[in-house]
């Protein structure tokens, strides 16, 4: 578990929207991966640099994913990487950040009764209370459908007990590097447990880059609609930096620590515990 969580931790980091930390090796194969225009990566390393310069075995990585010749002879001219001693200075602090983790990692990042109670909760058994989260979506959603943003009614999630508010935007390396797994993750668990729904909560600076980034990653779920987020409670949900993922249930109460504390949980951490409970309740009774 541990392991997972600082191999997480340490690729969402590095690209924090907060912390705008320098660019590893890792996080510039894995734009390179998914086809980022050069432009953009290197919009991305003059803004926030290089961890490390691009030195031979860094050159032959980034070969094999397939980068530009183009864009490596920009990236080795060594200017952009950061000096040895800032280096040092954020691989320290970045040991010190995880340390803390480990140790906070002995309490539950999810409140799994919680999570059980809003599973098993009968759909028949709405109360007023208990659809605070569908009212306050209400009128606010859209769904990519056939290409085109269209409007999605709040009745269609009379089902949902679980919300997970996905706070990401195209702009954000780590954030297109994790929605391609969510996207993943929504195909296959969301028809067996219909109790749940992610919503998108765009952190793009424009409505043309927010459905580029849906079209592009072909989001499956809801989003707010881009005028709607800036007066939306939903960012009440929302930490200091993205790719974030919180679950409430249907009457807008926490469910996962960060969506109370604010403190950062990796997304994929999130995704690991609602497949620990789903697994649970799959279990047939004896």
């Amino acid at each position: 578990m541990y392991r997972r969580l600082l191999a997480a931790l340490l690729v969402h980091a590095l690209g924090s929207a907060l912390v705008a930390a320098p660019i590893a090796l890792k996080e510039l194969e894995l734009l390179v991966r998914m086809r980022t225009p050069d432009a953009e990566i290197l919009k991305d390393v003059l803004a926030r640099r290089l961890l490390t310069p691009i030195d031979a075995p860094a050159e032959q990585s980034l070969a094999k994913v397939g980068i530009s010749p183009t864009l490596l002879a920009q990236l080795k001219t060594g200017s952009f990487a950061v000096s040895k001693e800032a280096a040092l200075t954020l691989q320290q602090q970045e040991l010190q950040r995880i340390a803390v983790l480990k140790a906070e990692r002995e309490q539950d990042v999810l409140t799994f009764k919680r999570l059980q109670e809003a599973q098993q909760a009968s759909s028949q058994a709405t109360t007023a209370s208990s659809d605070t989260v569908r009212k306050m979506i209400d009128g606010k959603l859209l769904r990519l459908e056939n290409g085109s943003l269209r409007p999605y009614p709040a009745d269609e999630l009379k089902r949902v007990r679980i919300f997970a508010f996905y706070y990401s935007a195209f702009w954000c390396g780590p954030c297109r590097q994790f929605t391609p797994k969510l996207v993943e993750y929504y195909q296959r668990v969301k028809v067996k447990h219909p109790e749940l729904e992610i919503i998108f909560v765009s952190g793009d600076h424009t409505a043309a880059s927010m459905q580029t980034y849906m079209e592009k990653t072909g989001m499956p779920f809801p989003a707010i609609t881009f005028d709607a987020i800036k007066a939306s409670s939903v960012r009440q949900y929302a930490g200091g930096s993205i790719p974030w993922l919180s679950l409430v249930n249907a009457s807008g109460e926490p469910i996962s620590s960060n969506a109370k504390t604010k403190q950062y949980v990796a997304p994929i951490e999130i995704l690991n515990g609602l497949d620990q409970i789903f697994a649970k309740s799959d279990v047939p009774a004896r």
